[in-house]
């Protein structure tokens, strides 16, 4: 779901929403939703450690 993935990589504006967290709940286990939380947690790491040691991009 986009809109967890945009409200925990801005996580310094409001963090995840009551209402987008509800809405995923429409669709996904509370257990999925956790991993897609991680799964964004991760990839937003990696990012920042990427772009901290300016690892160069592969072409």
């Amino acid at each position: 779901m986009l809109a967890i993935t945009e409200e925990v990589t801005l996580i310094h504006q409001h963090g995840l929403s009551s209402s987008t967290y509800t809405l995923a709940k429409q669709f996904f286990s509370e257990e999925a939703i956790a991993q897609i939380i991680m799964a964004v947690v991760v990839i937003n790491g990696w990012n920042r450690i990427a772009i901290s040691t300016q690892l160069p991009v592969p072409r």
